[in-house]
């Protein structure tokens, strides 16, 4: 009997656990999801400016490649 509640309770920690970590990984899954969505935007606007040349946004590993970018900034607006 010693034995079965001691496996029991190891079961039961290993169980919350894993839970815990669904949970953290259903909120970096989130996170992701909205970095993602924030960067296409960017991208998009970044193209919209003329900064960027034809950025693939459906690319395999969802990442800009930055040979493609003509200037590391947009030109500042210069005030009279």
């Amino acid at each position: 009997r010693a034995e079965n509640s001691h496996m029991l309770t190891k079961f039961n920690i290993a169980s919350q656990k894993y839970m815990q970590l669904e949970e953290e990984n259903s909120l970096l899954r989130s996170y992701a999801m909205d970095l993602s969505l924030k960067l296409q935007s960017l991208t998009m606007a970044m193209q919209w400016a003329g900064v960027l040349n034809d950025v693939d946004l459906g690319s395999s590993t969802g990442f800009i490649d930055t040979t493609d970018i003509k200037s590391c900034y947009l030109p500042s607006i210069s005030h009279p």
